[in-house]
């Protein structure tokens, strides 16, 4: 089960395959806009905003701390974000 992280600090369970609805209009809808994609050495995918820092999205402390160890030291993760498996997308 994918895990939703919330600008706000809450984490909630995110079903990104659902019946008859394509899993990037959930990603999408989830992190507010366009998606990019983060792997981490883990296996696991970061799912976020595309242009979360152009839209000035609030830091999410809580994903960058999942990516920490992959992004330069003064970046951060800008709005919401989805943690997930590569077989929640296929």
């Amino acid at each position: 089960m994918a895990i939703l992280y919330k600008v706000t600090g809450e984490e909630s369970e995110l079903t990104v395959k659902a019946d008859g609805v394509d899993s990037l209009i959930v990603l999408q809808d989830a992190v507010g806009g366009n998606i990019e994609t983060l792997s981490l050495p883990n296996g696991k995918i970061l799912i976020l905003n595309e242009e979360g820092k152009i839209h000035n999205l609030p830091e999410n402390l809580k994903a960058t701390e999942l990516v920490k160890d992959i992004l330069s030291p003064v970046d951060y993760i800008a709005g919401d974000a989805v943690l997930c498996s590569q077989d929640e997308l296929d």
